[in-house]
């Protein structure tokens, strides 16, 4: 089971900045139907964003750059919402417990 920024659960292609009717033809030609489609290649691209900013470009056939960075940068934000939700963050600082500094006996 993947596991997915509660940010992008059931977003459309069009969700993502950058990515208007002609860039969702593109997508869907190439199998890509929803964001989480889109965001799983970026992990896959070990979230590089050159990688993915490429793939945009030459797989996708993205040409305008103004749009390829904006998804980009949307992309990116939706990682940051993900890691900053308050589940992960409690679960965090539930190990800053174990790593954290010694306790005196």
């Amino acid at each position: 089971m993947a596991y997915w920024p509660n940010s992008i659960e059931g977003k459309k292609l069009q969700g993502i900045a950058g990515i208007g009717p002609a860039s969702e033809k593109l997508l869907l030609s190439k199998n890509f139907t929803e964001a989480s489609d889109v965001y799983s290649q970026y992990v896959s691209l070990n979230k590089d964003g050159e990688a993915f900013s490429r793939w945009l470009k030459e797989d996708i056939g993205m040409r305008r750059k103004c749009d390829i960075e904006s998804c980009l940068n949307d992309i990116k934000t939706l990682e940051v919402s993900r890691v900053q939700t308050p589940q992960i963050r409690r679960d965090l600082e539930n190990r800053q417990d174990i790593v954290g500094p010694e306790k005196d006996i």
